[in-house]
């Protein structure tokens, strides 16, 4: 299961406390290697505003849990991301 969301705050990257959702945002998660296999795997998330205009310059926070309890959560932040709102871990 993948969960996101995408909430705006102060322009200029502060916190603002105030986090509201963004209207029309589309996010994409894709796994590397596709299929997924046993081990290590590269997430990609890709943002877009609508109609389709990528996000750039965004703060990604990163969160890979198992629902049993029997793993820690992997947690990681996103680089600063291409032109086209594509996001890896940094």
């Amino acid at each position: 299961m993948a969960r996101a969301a995408c909430a705006g705050g102060h322009p200029m990257g502060k916190s603002s406390g105030d986090r509201r959702p963004i209207q029309g945002c589309g996010v994409r998660v894709t796994l590397q290697p596709d299929p997924p296999a046993p081990g290590e795997g590269t997430p990609t998330v890709s943002l877009s505003a609508a109609p389709g205009r990528p996000i750039r310059g965004a703060r990604l926070e990163v969160r890979g849990d198992m629902a049993h309890g029997a793993m820690e959560p992997v947690l990681g932040q996103a680089g600063s991301g291409d032109s086209q709102g594509h996001y890896q871990e940094a």
